[in-house]
């Protein structure tokens, strides 16, 4: 019976993450916003500064975020907008089952994207291919890991917060936007993070990826400790010219890898204990049709036994107040027992065999 289970629950598996394969490939501007923007403005920095350590892992980290965080959460609104997250919530499918096949389309198709970057980059600009061998890809992979973890989690807490689809998207766009610019993509990170404006880097300490995304420019330039400080050669002028960037570690890389750990745990907690608290309001409310059935059937009783006009007033009078009481209470159970009721209705529905 258990070897079933997992057989049955491995099919939906399967299934749910083909639904969401084609719906990913059906819509073009899933895969344009899922990294032909990121790819762009990557392409056209390193045409002009080739020898950047920090422009290839900077797009990367930029293309994850736009399709783990942004693409994820565009997805799942036109999914709750078109109905099918209430169609899903009237299934058998366990919530695990879900998440897990979220979570793994999520991964699959932001690696795919990190590898075409990462091939295009090292393809067509040959001093990103010296960088590349002299990288700490320990310290890479982990670090883009992180990006990838933070971006997912910060699309889960967007979805999972804000249920209006356009505010949901404008703070994925702007969470999206301001990573671009102002972590090492839109703008070189050594133009951002200049001792002129230092007020400003501490600022950007307030951006959920900017631990992991500076951990993962340090990692492949190859300077985790003592605050990148790098020759490196500029194009434009073809000379090599000296630059510095302060990622304030101070030469402790576990502050940044510390930095991105709280902040996936800060963000996932909340998430966790929203949709839990969801869970368990739904669950306890399949006891709330009884409970309103039965204080119909006692006040039904109360009006057959009534024995004057004054009394059957009173007790008008006495249910109208309760009611009105409990007017917002009564309102939102109402709304959750209807899709109780559909839930009940699509399970006891004969099942067609195959």
């Amino acid at each position: 019976m258990e070897k079933l289970n997992i057989k049955k629950n491995f099919r939906i598996l399967c299934l749910l993450l083909k639904i969401e394969t084609k719906n990913w490939f059906q819509g073009p501007m899933n895969l344009i916003l899922g990294f032909g923007i990121a790819l762009y403005i990557m392409v056209c920095w390193l045409v002009f500064k080739e020898g950047d350590p920090f422009l290839l892992v900077s797009g990367i980290s930029v293309g994850i975020i736009r399709n783990g965080m942004f693409i994820y959460t565009r997805h799942h609104n036109e999914y709750r907008d078109s109905g099918m997250v209430n169609r899903l919530n009237q299934t058998s499918i366990p919530n695990y089952i879900r998440m897990l096949a979220s979570l793994l389309f999520n991964l699959i198709t932001t690696l795919g994207v990190s590898i075409i970057m990462f091939l295009v980059g090292i393809t067509f600009f040959p001093d990103q291919r010296v960088l590349a061998a002299k990288a700490n890809w320990a310290v890479v992979f982990t670090a883009l890991t992180l990006v990838w973890l933070t971006s997912f989690v910060m699309g889960v807490f967007i979805f999972t917060f804000f249920k209006n689809s356009v505010i949901s998207q404008m703070i994925s766009i702007l969470i999206y936007s301001t990573s671009t610019y102002f972590l090492g993509l839109g703008f070189p990170i050594d133009v951002i993070l200049n001792p002129d404006y230092e007020w400003f880097g501490y600022i950007l300490y307030a951006w959920p990826h900017r631990y992991a995304i500076n951990l993962a420019q340090a990692g492949f330039a190859n300077d985790t400790a003592s605050g990148s400080i790098l020759i490196i050669k500029d194009l434009v002028v073809n000379q090599e010219r000296t630059i510095s960037v302060n990622f304030g570690f101070d030469g402790k890389i576990w502050l940044a890898y510390l930095g991105a750990f709280l902040t996936i745990v800060f963000y996932g907690s909340l998430s966790i204990i929203k949709i839990s608290n969801e869970i368990r309001f739904h669950r306890k409310n399949q006891y709330g049709l009884l409970v309103i059935t039965e204080e119909s059937s006692k006040y039904v009783h109360q009006i057959k036994n009534a024995k004057s006009i004054n009394e059957l007033t009173n007790l008008y009078k006495a249910r109208d107040e309760e009611l009105r009481k409990m007017a917002l209470k009564t309102n939102q159970m109402t709304r959750q027992i209807r899709d109780e009721i559909r839930l009940l209705e699509a399970r006891k529905k004969p099942k067609h065999k195959e």
